[in-house]
């Protein structure tokens, strides 16, 4: 099979990457000799929806993703949550499936799929038998085609009440829960990305269906997505399938780009922390930072940074002092901006100010990394971090997330090698150079939480 072979071949580089590369500077392309190469067809309809078919002869299935160009951050003012809930009432069925949802649907045909939304993009994707995937591109054409036709005011309120119970079930009913969404509000205040995509829920109560029927007519449109599909099947077929199924579909007007340059995020409440109560055992703390886009100056370093950290603020607080519960510490990707989250989870009576104080020791121990200090697991913390993209590729939906990606940022399906190798390069040198000039100095939210019984669990704001 394709994905073992190649991922054989990593290994062995990658073995040679780890005893040549310990010092942390980059590596010689000859010792990287990665082959990473997709059986492709790339091409747009005359409506504007741009395909990628994907030919794996060894599959047994056969995988559909479409992406639309539309997330939180196109949500419309005082309706956050809009483009998510969106994205549930596509599974309800559209003009030509007999009043079944979508879900139903593909149960029917042995498959079953699924979908998620950001601030940047929706997805929708499924697993398919082979035998069902012209049936499979029939039903997500409709749905594109003719988004929420048959949905009807009862259908709505069901799923505003499902969405609503989603938000309590991942947010308002989690510990800590708060944090995530505080963040957002202060890193990105006045921002697209400032507003939660699972909105708020006077928000999504006040949305009404002639507000999501005319999202779906500016937003849901071939210009305006792509499609990728993935089979064992000969790509002249598959092309001829996408065709039929999709060509007809007229394309929406153009959309404003909604790009936001860096100098636009403002970080206003550096001077003193946020504070929060919940209904929680011990208190937690959080600070939050702007970082690059994808693929700009800086992110993929900070890649590296972020497990670096959390490993610094972890042995710090966890192990050696045993005052925490948990350290993580995330870099959450946008296309607009990114962000770095470090929380850290507090036993009872443990000090925020010396919790916060030694994720600052820590944010300088790793700045050091390249410059006075050394590090010789380095190399081989590299190689486990480009394995993991590697085995993303070992499936079909894998590929077909790494070729939506590919598409998107580089504008070809070929760019995972190349994009591996710039992982395997990146010195220690500026991975902590970049901890020192993204986080130690730039301007940060700091978020506090106290332990309150009287307060929700996931957290909420304490007036001033």
């Amino acid at each position: 099979m394709w994905g073992r072979a190649v991922f054989f071949v990593f290994v062995l580089s990658a073995l040679s990457i780890g005893a040549a590369g310990c010092g942390g500077r980059g590596v010689p392309d000859a010792q990287v000799p990665i082959n990473i190469a997709f059986t492709t067809d790339v091409f747009s309809l005359d409506n504007g929806l741009r395909v990628v078919l994907h030919q794996e002869s060894s599959a047994s299935s056969a995988v559909i993703h479409v992406r639309y160009y539309v997330g939180g951050k196109d949500d419309p003012m005082g309706r956050a949550g809009m483009a998510h809930f969106f994205e549930h009432l596509m599974f309800r069925g559209s003009r030509h499936t007999q009043g079944k949802d979508f879900t139903q649907w593909l149960a029917e045909l042995g498959g079953d799929g699924n979908a998620t939304t950001d601030h940047d993009t929706t997805d929708y994707f499924e697993a398919v038998p082979v035998g069902a995937l012209r049936r499979a591109l029939w039903l997500e054409s409709d749905r594109m085609a003719y988004p929420l036709d048959g949905l009807d005011e009862e259908g709505f309120e069901n799923e505003r009440r499902v969405v609503k119970n989603e938000r309590r079930e991942r947010y308002e009913n989690v510990p800590f829960g708060s944090i995530g969404i505080v963040a957002h509000e202060e890193v990105f205040r006045g921002h697209p990305y400032a507003a939660p995509v699972i909105g708020y829920a006077a928000a999504l109560d006040r949305i009404t269906l002639d507000e999501v029927r005319a999202f779906g007519r500016r937003y849901y449109s071939p210009s305006n997505a792509t499609l990728v599909v993935a089979s064992p099947l000969p790509l002249a077929s598959v092309r001829k399938m996408v065709d039929e199924w999709f060509s007809s579909i007229p394309p929406a007007a153009p959309i404003p780009s909604t790009r936001v340059p860096l100098a636009f995020v403002r970080v206003a409440t550096a001077e003193r922390p946020i504070e929060l109560e919940a209904d929680v055992e011990g208190p937690a703390v959080a600070l939050a930072w702007p970082a690059p886009p994808v693929h700009t100056d800086g992110w993929l370093e900070l890649r590296y940074a972020v497990g670096l950290v959390e490993g610094e603020i972890y042995r710090r607080l966890v192990t050696n002092r045993k005052v925490a519960y948990d350290a993580d510490v995330d870099l959450e990707d946008g296309l607009l901006e990114s962000m770095v989250l470090a929380m850290v989870k507090l036993k009872p009576r443990a000090s925020m100010n010396e919790a916060i104080q030694e994720i600052d020791d820590a944010l300088k121990e790793v700045a050091r990394y390249g410059s006075d200090l050394f590090w010789e697991g380095f190399a081989d913390y590299r190689t486990r971090v480009a394995l993991t993209d590697l085995r993303h590729l070992e499936t079909l939906e894998g590929r077909a997330e790494r070729m939506l990606h590919d598409v998107d940022y580089h504008g070809a399906t070929a760019a995972a090698q190349d994009d591996l190798r710039q992982l395997l390069r990146v010195p220690l040198v500026d991975v902590g150079g970049a901890v020192r000039q993204l986080l130690l100095d730039r301007r940060h939210v700091t978020i506090i939480v106290r332990p309150r019984p009287s307060a929700p669990p996931a957290g909420r704001r304490i007036a001033e």
